[in-house]
């Protein structure tokens, strides 16, 4: 082969080289530090399994104003479910090879709720997810073969994370998850009008997105939008003069109806409440609405 050629040659496998190496994620654990990307090899553990831990924080919602917060640890109680590809493979195109149940034992770390995660040396694609509340232990449940949910509720704060082409090569590496918002929030501030007071709310329902109408992607961690408004109402959780519930994502014109239970002047009343969209016809993924509430003992606004 001639000097040329073999100039040739080893220019592309150099460029080869560089973009397999900017494509793979590595994570190595060192006490409590975590580097990510790391070129760190390790040959004592190049055969045998390899022991895999996480972390978790959760991605703050972002109000109809687009502003944002630092993540926050993912509470103490919470289960995750983790999911196990092999790379090139993908929820809906393949069969995972691991599927493990987690809780949070402290805010932030999460451990298995059975064997520890071990895993030959190698590249995988690595997927999470979360119901948040803490009577939900299993989260909703994909379909291996199509990698779908369809067992959705109003109500839970839904939450997904993945990482693709990761390296497995370290023993006891630790994996760090940050999880996406997949619902809605709607938030009420209530208030007494002018010269009124406000003692008490000790009921708040609302109508919300239907649920049969919604499917969760595991591959994208998209919700797709119910169309139509239930006839049924959701509770939302009440906290002094606050008010909120998640619903699923909803893609509708028509209102939601709320129906309030609160004392004013001394006076407990039933309000009803025509919810208006304030920013869009879409109650996106990810995004908290708020709303402010003033009541002066015969109506609300």
């Amino acid at each position: 082969m001639c000097i040329a050629k073999r100039m040739i040659l080893c220019f592309l496998l150099i460029i080869a080289t560089c973009l397999y190496s900017s494509c793979v994620k590595e994570y190595y654990y060192y006490g409590d530090a975590d580097y990510h990307n790391s070129s760190n090899t390790d040959n004592n553990n190049s055969t045998g399994k390899i022991s895999v831990n996480f972390s978790a924080t959760i991605e703050d919602a972002i109000t109809a104003t687009r502003a944002s917060g630092w993540p926050e640890p993912l509470p103490k109680g919470c289960y995750v479910n983790i999911y196990v590809y092999n790379v090139g493979d993908y929820p809906g195109d393949g069969n995972y090879i691991y599927m493990g149940v987690y809780r949070a034992t402290r805010d932030g770390y999460i451990s298995p709720q059975g064997n520890t995660m071990m895993l030959e040396k190698g590249l995988y694609n690595f997927y999470a997810t979360s119901a948040y509340n803490f009577d939900q232990p299993k989260g909703p449940q994909f379909n291996n073969t199509t990698g779908i949910a369809t067992d959705l509720y109003n109500g839970i704060d839904y939450l997904w994370w993945k990482d693709e082409n990761v390296l497995v090569s370290k023993y006891d590496q630790t994996i760090s998850i940050l999880f996406s918002r997949c619902c809605a929030k709607l938030t009420f501030e209530m208030e007494a009008a002018y010269n009124h007071t406000l003692n008490s709310v000790t009921h708040f329902d609302i109508t919300t997105s239907t649920p049969s109408e919604c499917r969760f992607s595991l591959r994208t961690g998209k919700i797709t939008p119910s169309t139509t408004v239930t006839t049924s109402k959701q509770m939302c959780d009440i906290n002094g003069t606050e008010a909120s519930v998640v619903i699923l994502p909803l893609d509708t014109w028509k209102n939601l109806t709320a129906t309030i239970y609160a004392t004013v002047d001394n006076k407990g009343n039933w309000y009803t409440l025509s919810v208006p969209h304030k920013y869009s016809d879409i109650y996106r993924a990810g995004y908290e609405y708020e709303y402010e509430l003033k009541f002066n003992g015969t109506s609300v606004n």
